[in-house]
């Protein structure tokens, strides 16, 4: 069986398949990015998905904390796919429905982490959003605002860390690493 026509199938049978494997995962991740959680998913799909992703991240490769160098203590910077990295999470400046962005192909983090990770990660959102868990007071909520807004200034065009960003996001860091540990 050819797995990404099949999940293409699975989520959208109207579409026509791409004869290019290429443009095969592109529709896949293009149609996964904009899938409504309340929309069923056979069964079937998700053995298939789970061993095409499992395939897509040996071939990437894993980046372990072991590979990295500390900037400070408990402190590491990554400059590179963030879906490469074994962790337990991933600070993401999340939409507010928490379902990764709607634009299919649009190369932004929220897009990256949820086609890496598959559509457990959006129905487990969905769910949560659903279910409204974890719902913070509007004061907090507004902090938190502060704190994405505060990221993003660190953020270079280029992709490349001066040693002056370097040492914003330390001391950014370095606070909630402290309270974390």
């Amino acid at each position: 069986m050819n797995q990404i026509p099949f999940l293409i199938h699975c989520l959208r049978h109207d579409l026509a398949i791409p004869k290019d494997p290429i443009e095969q995962r592109q529709l896949l991740r293009a149609v996964m990015n904009v899938h409504n959680p309340n929309d069923p998913i056979p069964e079937a799909y998700w053995a298939v998905q789970d061993e095409l992703l499992q395939a897509e991240t040996r071939q990437k490769g894993v980046v372990t904390l072991d590979d990295l160098t500390p900037i400070a203590p408990q402190i590491y910077l990554w400059q590179g796919d963030i879906t490469r990295l074994q962790t337990d999470a991933i600070v993401n400046a999340a939409n507010s429905q928490l379902l990764g962005c709607f634009h299919p192909l649009h190369a932004c983090i929220d897009n990256a982490i949820h086609s890496a990770a598959g559509l457990q990660l959006r129905q487990a959102c969905f769910e949560l959003m659903e279910n409204k868990v974890n719902r913070k007071p509007r004061a907090k909520r507004k902090s938190r605002r502060r704190l994405i807004y505060r990221l993003n200034l660190c953020y270079t065009p280029s992709g490349r860390l001066s040693t002056k960003t370097s040492t914003k996001l330390t001391a950014l860091y370095l606070p909630i690493a402290t309270v974390l540990a």
